[in-house]
């Protein structure tokens, strides 16, 4: 069954011009505290978030500009602490890129990062799954940007 173009009442977010960097997402109605601000409609239809690794010397082959956008929605792969970052044989930081490419970014991968962010990352429910988002208080009604964690 294909429902309506957003389930009723769960379309929460926009992207907008952010003060804070570049482009963000904001809110453009209220959203309750703890809900995912990105539910995806027809979850059924939606395709699966599939990572490819990159080498940096693979992502410097590419065209101008390619590089730091990717850098710029992608970290380097890391190690069990998470802090220390994966390396391939040569020596070089391996990136986990999305497969589908870069104009398959959801609403999501423009959060901002904050200080006093107003999402929380969720971690997966499952083994291989995808981490996700919470609100962490309840947004008023005038539109404003969203934020996740700094990490690190």
């Amino acid at each position: 069954m294909i429902r309506s173009a957003h389930y009723p009442g769960k379309a929460y977010a926009e992207l907008f011009a952010s003060p804070i960097a570049g482009v963000g997402v904001r809110a453009f109605r209220q959203i309750p505290e703890g809900v995912d601000p990105f539910p995806i409609c027809n979850p059924h239809m939606a395709a699966k978030e599939r990572f490819c690794i990159c080498s940096h010397a693979e992502l410097q082959a590419m065209p101008d500009g390619v590089l730091d956008k990717v850098k710029s929605f992608f970290a380097a792969l890391t190690t069990d602490d998470n802090w220390t970052p994966v390396r391939d044989e040569q020596g070089e930081m391996v990136y986990g890129v999305l497969a589908s490419g870069m104009n398959n970014l959801n609403l999501s991968w423009y959060l901002n990062h904050s200080d006093e962010p107003n999402v929380a990352f969720k971690d997966a429910e499952e083994d291989g799954g995808y981490n996700s988002f919470v609100t962490r208080r309840l947004h008023a009604t005038e539109p404003r940007p969203l934020s996740a964690a700094v990490s690190g």
